[in-house]
């Protein structure tokens, strides 16, 4: 199934409206992966049941940021996992800083199976992948966001994930 220019417009700008009363949607594959405020490193609850998915679009919406001091970070992480939820990798990674601050940004996360014929090893890890760094890895059977967020004055910041499986 090909994804449309509009699936793509709906995920993207009716993301607010589809978090209050979407949490999945089997007949359009679309769910939300998490929503909220953020001022603690937090491991979001995981979406199951991806088995058969090999792509996914991930609009993740961000309110305003705050890092007003130069130690503050916040650093999200998209992570699949292949045994359950036993153990996770990252596959992407957005990394906001000071410069940040006051920021009200959109991210779109892509994901498809990996490259055939690559001979990259991948090293799986958890929240460790570098910053703005994304690992050509395929889904596993579920899907999680996990956030760090470090600094003296305690970052905070709001988002909402919807992603859309196929």
């Amino acid at each position: 199934m090909a994804l449309k220019a509009q699936d793509i417009w709906n995920l993207i700008f009716q993301t607010a409206r589809n978090a209050i009363t979407v949490q999945r949607d089997q007949q359009s594959n679309l769910a939300v992966l998490a929503t909220g405020a953020i001022t603690i490193s937090t491991t979001h609850a995981a979406l199951t049941g991806l088995g058969q998915y090999n792509n996914a679009i991930i609009s993740a919406i961000f309110a305003t940021l705050t890092l007003p001091d130069g130690d503050d970070v916040i650093d999200v992480y998209l992570q699949t996992s292949y045994d359950g939820g036993t153990t996770w990798v990252d596959i992407e990674n957005l990394h906001f800083a000071t410069a940040d601050d006051g920021n009200t940004p959109t991210h779109i996360f892509m994901i498809g199976p990996p490259v055939i014929g690559t001979t990259v090893a991948r090293v799986p890890l958890d929240a460790a992948i570098t910053d703005d760094t994304k690992v050509d890895i395929p889904l596993g059977d579920r899907v999680r966001f996990k956030t760090v967020v470090a600094g003296a004055t305690a970052p905070t910041y709001n988002f909402t994930a919807v992603g859309k499986f196929w």
